[in-house]
């Protein structure tokens, strides 16, 4: 990649470069990850803000999307590395403005995966700074996800997020119940039901690709 930035000058070969730029974030945030890094994934983020910096969301809509997404994912490593709040919560922000950017009716699949993203990380933010209000926005988030993920259609991300809407309520619910035991109760009932029609949608999908190799 650093090849690649001496041969495509910023100003000369624009996109190029942000293309470049991006590249560099997804292998660092990678690397970061894998190592536990955090001046690496700080290293990753860096580079997909130049990239940013050079794509404009009504002219280049579709790769400003991709960067911003790549951003927000890096953060939200970043997050996990340091064990705070703070870069998550900018990673929601920067998945807010993605969503102004995305057509739902269009895409409602880019959509949805914003959307989900969203509401898992303030999910993590909720049981970090325990904030119901964040938990109970992810609920939300998450549930408006699944109402774009066709479970017949998208199985993999229909039980994806079955499972974080299942991991919000019951963050939720654990925080819920250090003041109010009583509230939290049907949450955990919600979480048993979740869990329960994700088992059987599991089932059922492995006793169709069974059938299908037969």
């Amino acid at each position: 990649y650093q090849n690649a930035l001496e041969v495509y000058d910023r100003h000369a070969y624009p996109g190029n470069w942000a293309h470049v730029q991006n590249g560099i974030c997804v292998t660092l945030r990678r690397l970061g990850s894998a190592k536990r890094q955090s001046t690496t994934l700080e290293d990753a983020i860096a580079a997909c803000r130049s990239a940013l910096a050079m794509a404009d969301p009504l002219l280049e809509r579709r790769r400003w999307v991709t960067v911003s997404g790549n951003l927000a994912a890096a953060l939200a490593a970043l997050a996990d590395v340091k064990g705070s709040a703070e870069a998550l919560r900018e990673a929601v922000s920067v998945l807010d403005r993605t969503l102004e950017v995305i057509d739902r009716t269009n895409e409602p699949l880019n959509w949805a995966r914003a959307k989900h993203d969203s509401g898992w990380m303030l999910t993590k933010i909720g049981l970090l700074e325990r904030d119901k209000s964040a938990v109970k926005t992810a609920i939300i988030a998450i549930r408006d996800a699944m109402n774009e993920f066709k479970s017949d259609m998208l199985p993999a991300y229909s039980n994806t997020a079955r499972t974080t809407y299942a991991d919000a309520l019951m963050a939720l619910g654990r925080l819920e119940y250090r003041s109010d035991a009583e509230t939290a109760v049907p949450l955990f009932s919600q979480v048993e039901e979740v869990h329960g029609k994700l088992v059987i949608e599991t089932e059922r999908d492995e006793v169709s690709a069974t059938g299908s190799a037969g």
